[in-house]
């Protein structure tokens, strides 16, 4: 059997998934948390986009280079880590864990948040669901 070396196309495969895991994450989050009149920016909105797309951006090739590096090393290592990305991201996902309208006091919620939350309230609108993101592990309310 020949041992040749995978294609280059392939061994950057690991790399290109985790990152792209990495960019949804961090675009999720850092969009829900900056693009948001709760959240630490206020009403500037142009630059909480660019804030959540540069934060987007260089969590990507953070994770691309080291993950090209390390399947450089070691292509089982490298899929590894592109599979522990991909599970982290999905399991840390934001998830809506409370909505409820400014007009009726009382919260709709649905599990408990073990991990970071934070309110979110979509920034240019005079009424619309106040929502509470939890990014964690979630569980559902009883009852």
């Amino acid at each position: 059997m020949d041992d040749a070396p995978a294609p280059r196309a392939l061994r950057r495969l690991p790399a290109v998934i985790a990152a792209a895991a990495a960019a949804w994450w961090t675009g999720t989050v850092s969009w829900a948390y900056l693009v948001n009149t709760q959240g630490p920016m206020g009403e500037a909105g142009l630059g909480a986009v660019i804030a959540a797309l540069a934060a987007t951006v260089l969590a990507a090739c953070a994770v691309f280079a080291g993950t090209s590096a390390l399947t450089r090393r070691s292509t089982v290592a490298g899929i590894g880590c592109a599979v522990v990305v991909v599970a982290a991201a999905a399991v840390l996902a934001p998830t809506v864990v409370d909505r409820h309208h400014s007009f009726v006091d009382r919260p709709d919620r649905t599990a408990t948040c073990t991990g970071w939350q934070f309110d979110h309230y979509p920034p240019g609108t005079s009424d619309a669901p106040e929502l509470v993101y939890c990014v964690g592990v979630e569980r559902p309310v009883e009852g």
